[in-house]
C-alpha cells in the first residue's frame, strides 16, 4: 500500500519537474537555437521545483507515519480484533439481552456491575458462537432499575476446551482494541415505573405479613408445648402422689 502510493507521488512530481523543465529551458526547435526566457519566467520555475520537493518530502513523511501506526497491516504486530456487539438500555431483570453479534471466534460475554466509575462483581457469562447474531446472557444475580451496567468480551482459554465450558475470570481475558481499551459496552436499566413500585411494595408488605404469620404460628407452638410439658409435670407429680399412698397403705 505504502508503495504504491509512493510511486504515484512519485510519477506526479516527475511530471511536474517535465513541465518546470518546460518552462525553464523550453522545447528545443529543429535548428540548434533556442529561445531564451526571461528572468521572472526562470524565477517562476524555481519556485514551481521547490514547491514540488517540498511537497513530495511532507507526503512522504505523512505516509511513513500512517503505516507506522497501522494495525491492519500485514507486517504489524498487533492482532486486530474485529468482534463487536450492542447492548442497549433495557429493564432491569435477571438477563442481559445482547444483539447484532459479530464474532470471529466463540467468545464470552461477560455482564459486570458499575462501582463507582470502575469496573464491579460479575453478574453472569455466556459463551457465545460465532454464528450467534443476539442473546441473553442469564445472572446470578439480578439487575436493580437504574443503574449502569458493563458487558465484555472475554477469549476463550484453551484449557476449556478439555475441561468444558465454565467461565473462569482467572484463566479467559478480555479482548482489549488496539489502543488498549476493553472490547465492551455499557448500558443501563430503565427507571421503576409507578406501577412496578406498587407491585414492589405488595410484595414486599406479602413477605412482611408472611413472615409475621409465621413468627405468630411459631410462638403458639411454643407455649403449647410449654403448655403440654407443664401438664405432663402435673400428671407425673399426680402419679407419683398416689404410688407414695399406696405404698404406705401397704405398710399398713
Amino acid at each position: 500500500m505504502l508503495k504504491e502510493q509512493v510511486k504515484y507521488i512519485t510519477g506526479g512530481v516527475l511530471v511536474g519537474v517535465m513541465i518546470a523543465a518546460v518552462l525553464l529551458f523550453g522545447w528545443e526547435a529543429d535548428t540548434e537555437e533556442s529561445e531564451q526566457l526571461s528572468e521572472e519566467q526562470r524565477r517562476e520555475a524555481e519556485e514551481i521545483l521547490s514547491q514540488l520537493e517540498d511537497g513530495e518530502d511532507d507526503r512522504n513523511e505523512e505516509l511513513i507515519d500512517e503505516d507506522e501506526h497501522r494495525p491492519e497491516d500485514e507486517d504489524s504486530e498487533f492482532e486486530v480484533i474485529r468482534d463487536g456487539f450492542v447492548v442497549e438500555d433495557q429493564p432491569a431483570g435477571s438477563s442481559v439481552t445482547v444483539k447484532e453479534l459479530d464474532l470471529t471466534d466463540q467468545r464470552w460475554l461477560v455482564v459486570r456491575e458499575d462501582r463507582q466509575g470502575e469496573l464491579g462483581n460479575i453478574l453472569g457469562a455466556r459463551l457465545f458462537r460465532s454464528d450467534q447474531r443476539s442473546g441473553e446472557v442469564e445472572l446470578q444475580r439480578g439487575t436493580e432499575p437504574d443503574r449502569r451496567y458493563y458487558v465484555i468480551l472475554y477469549q476463550v482459554a484453551e484449557r476449556e476446551a478439555q475441561e468444558g465450558r465454565t467461565f473462569d475470570r482467572n484463566y479467559d481475558s478480555p479482548l482489549v482494541k488496539s489502543d488498549g481499551e476493553l472490547m465492551a459496552d455499557e448500558f443501563r436499566t430503565l427507571p421503576q415505573t409507578d406501577d412496578e413500585q406498587q407491585d414492589d411494595d405488595a410484595e414486599q408488605t406479602g413477605l412482611e405479613q408472611e413472615e409475621s404469620e409465621a413468627e405468630q404460628e411459631e410462638s403458639v407452638t411454643n407455649d403449647d408445648l410449654e403448655d403440654r410439658g407443664s401438664e405432663d409435670q402435673e400428671n407425673n407429680d399426680g402419679n407419683d402422689e398416689n404410688e407414695g399412698l399406696e405404698q404406705e397403705r401397704d405398710h399398713e
